[in-house]
């Protein structure tokens, strides 16, 4: 299927199909979708709307260039593939913003300012944002752990990493640009099929682009002369919360869109609960914990997915 674009000079339209006809149509009028504006009050430079969208690749592709998919990606929490099955996805009312203006994460985490480096994963939001000296410098979609194996929530680590392994569930499956966090289980970011949803098995899927990116930022821990004890923690990871998988997907409600698809942390308002900010003596027990486990070597397979 070709997207029809009239060209200077040109005295008659070629036919259309049926497909094009749509994809022309979905071009011009947006699917005739009404955009639910974000509060007046909403701090957040982008207004959103939920509209309808074809099953079809190829119109997906006709309708929005490759720059824009890749921001819908990100707010519909699902790679390409993914977003023709959805029946609707959300859709900013502008596109010429930075990529960090249409992120749920708070610009700022009173938490990360006291390390240098900090991820922090919402599992309700189901998106992660890496920061330095407390300033969001990038984030990105997720799918954590289904609910019959949910992602552990609580302060953690960057451990290990790898460019590729095989899970120890299926291995069949492999984990390219994977990160572990949680070495006794076996748990790690990295890239794997984001379908909308938690889908994994304890992990925490990342697009491609953002494994690769985080696999190039993140700090490994650093383990003594005879690998078993660790000398220094890699970068502080904390996962927020868990998901209600008995609701639908929050950043398709309107709550949500109103408050403009924005998260807060600690004592501000969140998608479904007020998470309180970890405390340094908490923070320091998850350290004690992993730090005194039997730890084994990375070199066997991540263990989930």
């Amino acid at each position: 299927m070709r997207c029809w674009r009239r060209v200077v000079g040109q005295s008659k339209a070629p036919a259309l199909s049926g497909a094009a006809l749509l994809c022309w149509l979905a071009i011009t009028s947006g699917l005739g979708a009404e955009p639910h504006l974000i509060d007046e009050h909403s701090t957040s430079p982008v207004r959103f709307r939920v509209q309808a969208v074809s099953d079809d690749p190829e119109q997906l592709r006709c309708q929005f260039t490759s720059i824009q998919i890749a921001i819908l990606e990100k707010l519909n929490r699902a790679d390409a593939k993914n977003l023709t099955k959805m029946g609707a996805i959300v859709v900013p009312d502008r596109w010429d913003f930075r990529e960090l203006d249409y992120s749920p994460m708070p610009g700022a985490s009173t938490w990360a300012r006291t390390h240098g480096k900090a991820l922090i994963v919402h599992q309700q939001a189901q998106a992660f944002g890496a920061y330095e000296n407390g300033k969001l410098i990038h984030w990105g979609p997720v799918s954590s752990g289904a609910a019959r194996r949910p992602t552990p929530s609580g302060c953690f680590h960057l451990n290990w990493k790898s460019k590729g392994r095989r899970s120890t569930v299926n291995k069949a499956w492999f984990l390219p640009w994977a990160f572990n966090f949680i070495n006794k289980d076996g748990i790690s970011f990295h890239q794997y099929e984001l379908p909308g949803y938690p889908a994994s098995h304890g992990c925490v899927r990342l697009l491609s682009r953002d494994a690769k990116w985080l696999y190039r930022w993140g700090d490994q821990w650093d383990l003594g002369p005879r690998g078993w004890r660790i000398e220094k923690q890699g970068t502080p990871v904390w996962v927020v919360g868990g998901y209600d998988y008995k609701q639908d997907a929050p950043w398709m409600e309107r709550e949500y869109l109103a408050y403009g698809a924005r998260i807060a942390l600690g004592q501000e308002m969140g998608v479904r609960e007020k998470v309180p900010t970890p405390s340094p003596a908490a923070e320091q027990e998850s350290v004690h914990v992993a730090a005194t486990e039997d730890l084994e070597q990375p070199t066997g397979e991540a263990g989930s997915i």
